[in-house]
């Protein structure tokens, strides 16, 4: 094992490197030619994947995702970390390009297994699963959740035990292999702890401002000017996309959960310290007191979560599943409609729309994601062989709903005429100036204030001379807000790059960019308590941890380059 280790000794070396100056992120031969069937979806220098090789790489993802989503309802956090950073760093999830990289990656990983002899005893994996995955709260293994994720969730994938064990035994594989390649690597300390001290300091420090507005007024640009303006960013005036959609919407019942929990409640027995209580009652205040504690009974927000994964469980079971079931089996279109009525979901079609004019509980964010169904939408095809490009994912919508939806028709956006795009050329044509004049002016202001301030004038006085809006004692820390700055942490990142007694660069605030800013430090502080000498400890090793998974991930990726690999997409 050690000579395979020495093997890569020069990329070990090369990786640090690259992570020291900040340009490696977080995100190997194959041999022989495996069987294939179907068209070829991805071509490396010694192997083939065919369609069913995706397809069987699309279940293992939903498998490892579906044993993260079971994790965390056991409570189980260790799991999530450690699912998330497999299909994480073999880029496990997402679109159809990513599963087809973890086809590779996967292929890269075994390899580099048979290397190390990274094969995890049936025991491990049997360990981890009692201890990791299917325990309860309590700590204690639940087999009633095992049996019911083997028994129906598996079967749901049309996977068996064997490939639960198989993922498993990756999973092992990998965290041990990412031992192996991270086992040289030490975290700068020094250098982790000044991050952490800078990071939990309390300043006290005045804001010197400019608002874009004040430079908006008085920019008038004439037509001809807007019109050149168009000319040069044509591609960026298109009409809005439209879409024509079946869909369901779906929320837990939870008024018969809490009825159910009220019941379950009621028949109870009571412990002897309740009965030692009632003894000291009136059979009337016992009865009162009892309808009382009825009635002020809830759902937890654990439990409310729960039933809200539950249900989006049973989506994907019974309705997504079977879905790409018939799909796979030559449907020609995703059938939400009988599938959804069995089960009692109303079924909505909408006209052809733009995607901002359709339905409100079908627009905005994807629960737990950092795209939006707006995004989604968008990235819906119609032009495709497959089916199931027409057909969502279980998507979170609103605080505790979900959302699948087939997409009917497609128009997709068309560059705007002048006359449609004039008013919008005109807007961004001023807002454009403004920025250049607000970026000048406030880099001009802080340079004034800087002099007026080395010659002993006071800080309201400098700030009046150069027109500048100035809040003073203000304090700031990393998580803390302060009523009256709409930029807190642009105005801690900024005063912790700054001396005491000193001010900042001036900056333009993104992503809105309608306000100049710099401040005057006056005054720091870190206090040294307990819970900031444990962040100091902590913040070496997550550091280090950190270091270790982008040299994995730097693995991975040299692995992937080397392979010579081509993605093909089918058309049409």
């Amino acid at each position: 094992m050690l000579e395979n280790i020495r093997k890569y000794t020069g990329l070990f070396i090369v990786v640090l490197v690259l992570i020291f100056v900040g340009l490696v992120f977080l995100q190997s031969n194959m041999s022989g030619r495996g069987p294939s069937s179907g068209p070829i979806m991805v071509k490396t220098k010694d192997k083939t994947y065919a369609y069913k090789d995706v397809q069987k790489a699309e279940n293992e993802i939903r498998l490892g995702q579906r044993i993260l989503q079971t994790s965390i309802q056991n409570g189980s956090f260790d799991t999530y970390g450690d699912i998330s950073q497999y299909l994480g760093t073999l880029e496990g999830g997402g679109n159809e390009e990513m599963t087809k990289r973890y086809l590779v990656h996967r292929e890269n990983f075994n390899r580099a297994r048979k290397e190390f002899g990274l094969y995890p005893s049936k025991e491990e994996i049997d360990l981890y699963q009692r201890e990791k995955v299917f325990t309860g709260r309590d700590g204690v293994f639940d087999d009633e959740s095992y049996n019911q994720f083997t028994d129906k969730g598996l079967r749901n994938l049309g996977m068996t035990i064997n490939d639960l064990n198989d993922f498993i035994g990756n999973l092992l594989a990998f965290k041990e292999f990412t031992n192996i390649l991270g086992a040289g690597v030490v975290a700068n300390e020094e250098a982790a702890q000044e991050s952490f001290i800078s990071n939990s300091q309390q300043f006290t420090l005045s804001t010197l401002s400019l608002d874009l507005a004040d430079f908006k007024k008085d920019i008038s640009p004439t037509d001809e000017e807007v019109k050149t303006y168009w000319e040069e960013n044509k591609g960026r005036y298109e009409t809005e996309a439209k879409r024509r959609l079946t869909y369901f919407t779906a929320a837990p019942d939870f008024d018969a959960a809490l009825a159910k929990k009220k019941e379950e409640e009621a028949g109870k027995e009571k412990t002897p310290a309740e009965e030692a209580a009632d003894a000291e009652k009136t059979p009337e205040q016992i009865a009162a007191d009892d309808k009382a504690k009825a009635e002020n009974l809830t759902l937890t927000p654990e439990e409310r979560k729960k039933l809200v994964d539950e249900l989006g469980l049973t989506i994907e079971e019974n309705i997504w599943v079977v879905l790409q079931g018939q799909i796979d089996n030559g449907a020609k279109k995703a059938e939400i409609e009988p599938l959804a009525e069995e089960f009692g979901y109303e079924v909505k079609t909408t006209e052809l729309l733009p995607i901002s004019e359709l339905p409100a509980e079908i627009r905005g964010p994807v629960r737990g994601t950092q795209t939006t169904v707006e995004q989604e939408l968008l990235d819906a095809s119609l032009n495709s062989d497959n089916v199931m490009d027409t057909l969502s994912e279980i998507l979170g919508v609103g605080q505790e709903s979900w959302l699948m939806y087939r997409v009917d028709e497609a128009v997709e956006p068309t560059e705007k005429t002048f006359e449609e795009a004039k008013e919008d050329a005109k807007n961004d044509l001023v807002q454009e100036k403004a920025e250049e004049a607000l970026k000048a002016a406030i880099e001009s202001a802080r340079e004034e204030v800087a002099k007026a301030l080395a010659d002993g004038k006071p800080l309201n006085e400098a700030a009046a001379e150069q027109n500048l809006k100035l809040a003073e004692h203000l304090t700031f820390t990393a998580n803390g807000q302060v009523p009256s700055e709409p930029n807190p942490r642009d105005i801690f990142r900024l005063a912790s790059q700054t001396k005491t007694g000193e001010i900042s660069s001036a900056e333009v605030i993104e992503p809105l960019m309608d306000r100049g800013v710099f401040v005057f430090v006056k005054e720091r502080t870190f206090e040294e308590n307990e819970q900031n000498k444990a962040g100091l400890t902590r913040a070496v090793s997550t550091q280090q941890q950190a270091l270790r998974m982008a040299l994995v991930q730097h693995w991975f990726t040299a692995q992937f380059d080397e392979s010579e690999v081509e993605l093909v997409t089918l058309k049409n």
